[in-house]
């Protein structure tokens, strides 16, 4: 059964039983300091972390700070999601809200890609935006071994075109 649902003004249409409303889940909320993602989807051999945004700032603006600041954040959205769904995984924890197709991945051969969707990026914006992206969770990526290639920032045409939005 598909299910579908908005986020920063996108519609996500998605197979119930593969899909983890991480940040829906009861459990998640009374962890006051957590940050997660918006949700964690199986896809076959995949644990996809998708973050939904409408807008970022520009990296090119005079001041820094507030683009540094969005990837901080974005960064413990993406590290906290991944920390909770694999305590789930390992059965260190236990959410009533997360599917049996995302609690029973094998750690040792799934592979996750990271998801940020930023709905009013121009494509020129892109590669920048990819690019910090990648500086800011570099250390995951070689800690968990996580292929570069499974970083993708998407605008709301390049998420539709890969079939995460309808």
């Amino acid at each position: 059964m598909m299910v579908t649902f908005m986020e920063s003004g996108m519609t996500f249409k998605m197979e119930k039983d593969n899909l983890f409303r991480i940040e829906k889940s009861q459990e998640v909320i009374r962890m006051q300091s957590f940050k997660p993602c918006e949700c964690v989807v199986r896809s076959g051999k995949f644990l996809d972390l998708i973050e939904a945004k409408s807008s970022a700032p520009n990296p090119h603006s005079g001041d820094k700070t507030d683009f540094n600041t969005f990837y901080k954040e974005i960064e413990q959205k993406f590290i906290d999601s991944l920390l909770y769904t694999t305590g789930i995984t390992a059965e260190r924890r236990n959410d009533a809200a997360c599917p049996v197709n995302v609690k029973g991945v094998q750690l040792s051969v799934i592979k996750y890609r990271f998801y940020l969707i930023i709905k009013n990026l121009e494509d020129r914006h892109l590669p920048d935006q990819m690019e910090c992206f990648k500086k800011q969770l570099k250390h995951v990526i070689k800690a968990w071994n996580i292929d570069d290639n499974c970083l993708k920032v998407l605008n709301e045409a390049e998420a539709r075109r890969m079939n995460l939005i309808v």
